[in-house]
């Protein structure tokens, strides 16, 4: 199985680092997701649609490491580069960027915080934070630190993976960091969360194929998935379902941990490595590795279409 972490993914990270695509589809006839829909046998493959539009803009170095992007208060996009040790900002066409406190810190996951910032996960074990007007910060977290989501607690929750162990973290504001222990069989994999309409944050174990939540609280709860290896990761809430990126598909997650599976094309290798919400509730959208498409589920269908 490929490796699914973002940015790594040796099929579609040489296209996104040349040319980091910001892309805005608006297909003429997509629905949203039908909640509760039978596994689809097949999907449909569309080279584009009328009303679809991909706009790409160039980021320089090639291998810069994209990781991660997020819509800043300042209306401009933030990014992670894992590779170059920085963190990008795009808007009205011009780039800026602006190094971690330490080098080589590896960032990944980025996110709006609380205070109007830009918090990012650090894969040297530390949680960063820039605001609008380019003043970075860092502080150290116990373990190498890969996704981050803003809290509903005025505080920031992220995921935490060294060895054969992995943690949800939280941290306020002010810099008081607190961990808890995932009790779970897996390996030393990166995990997705997201916060949940529910007020629970939900996260993914990729080697496990399980999808759990943390409360405020700190109380934990694991949620199996018999689909075999699905490997999840990236996780996106959407009104009280969750949707998670996984290898050869997506799963939609109910608040009681039921799965439903949309399956990707029959081609093998395939790996569903981000995942949003559309625009003024368009649906979810997703990046696929094998052959750079983008997809959405309709229906009960996945469409995909080419980058």
């Amino acid at each position: 199985m490929p490796d699914r972490r973002l940015g790594l993914h040796k099929s579609v990270a040489g296209r996104i680092a040349a040319a980091f695509a910001i892309a805005l589809l608006v297909p003429a006839c997509a629905n949203s997701p039908t909640t509760g829909s039978a596994v689809p046998s097949s999907a449909q493959r569309e080279p584009g649609a009328r009303g679809s539009r991909i706009k790409y803009y160039a980021v320089q170095p090639d291998d810069a490491g994209l990781r991660d992007i997020t819509m800043g208060p300042d209306y401009a996009l933030w990014f992670t580069e894992q590779n170059a040790s920085r963190i990008g900002r795009l808007k009205s066409g011009k780039f800026k960027y602006y190094p971690t406190v330490t080098s080589n810190a590896q960032p990944s996951g980025i996110a709006v915080g609380p205070d109007g910032a830009l918090w990012f996960a650090e894969g040297i074990g530390a949680i960063g934070r820039v605001t609008t007007d380019g003043q970075v910060s860092e502080i150290r977290v116990p373990h190498p630190a890969y996704a981050i989501t803003n809290g509903f607690d005025n505080a920031l929750w992220f995921t935490m993976n060294e060895g054969t162990g992995n943690w949800i973290g939280r941290v306020t504001a002010d810099g008081k960091v607190r961990s808890f222990k995932i009790k779970s069989n897996n390996d030393s994999l990166e995990s997705g969360i997201t916060g949940g309409r529910d007020g629970f944050y939900w996260f993914t174990l990729m080697s496990t194929n399980e999808v759990g939540r943390i409360t405020s609280a700190g109380v934990i709860k694991i949620f199996p998935n018999d689909d075999g290896d699905t490997a999840p990761f990236p996780i996106v809430s959407n009104g009280g379902n969750f949707f998670v990126g996984e290898h050869n598909g997506v799963a939609q997650v109910t608040a009681q941990g039921h799965y439903t599976e949309f399956a990707l094309p029959s081609s093998t290798g395939s790996s569903v490595t981000g995942i949003t919400r559309g625009a003024n509730h368009g649906g979810i959208w997703f990046t696929v590795d094998q052959g750079d498409y983008i997809g959405t589920i309709v229906g009960s269908q996945v469409v995909l279409y080419k980058a």
